[in-house]
């Protein structure tokens, strides 16, 4: 194949874009058996430490609103930002984090989340967002 040009392009494969998938209801299923085990876990493994379970904890402790699932994925988008990822959508867009539902009993299954080491990353994750799975474009 023949290069017309040397000049790098900005393609989504070298932008450092990667979606994460959130799991959502094993967490809900899990979480406190989790807690309890002093093995390693599944959920230790996910998040990459043990510290999540700190927010468990607090969360437990409080039943702030908001539920559980939103200061877990802080946690994990703190954790993706240590590992270089600059462009993590934060809290006040999850509008932008896809809720994957089971199709029997609407259940919710998992979350996409979003992040990448580019800016222009961002941008493409909105545009791909913007419509929903049955292709209904989101009103906001």
């Amino acid at each position: 194949m023949t290069t017309h040009h040397n000049k790098p392009t900005s393609s989504p494969l070298n932008l450092g874009l990667s979606s994460y998938y959130y799991p959502q209801n094993a967490l809900d299923r899990n979480i406190a058996q989790f807690c309890e085990r002093g093995d390693e876990t599944p959920a230790d493994r996910y998040f990459g430490d043990r510290e999540w379970r700190t927010v468990y904890a607090e969360w437990q402790r409080t039943r702030a609103p908001g539920g559980l699932h939103p200061r877990l994925m802080d946690y994990y988008k703190e954790r993706l930002r240590s590992l270089g990822y600059a462009e993590v959508l934060r809290d006040d867009e999850t509008g932008d984090e896809p809720l994957i539902r089971n199709s029997d009993r609407n259940a919710p299954l998992y979350r996409l989340l979003f992040a990448s080491k580019h800016p222009l990353g961002h941008e493409f994750w909105h545009k791909v967002t913007q419509r929903d799975l049955h292709g209904q474009r989101r009103l906001l």
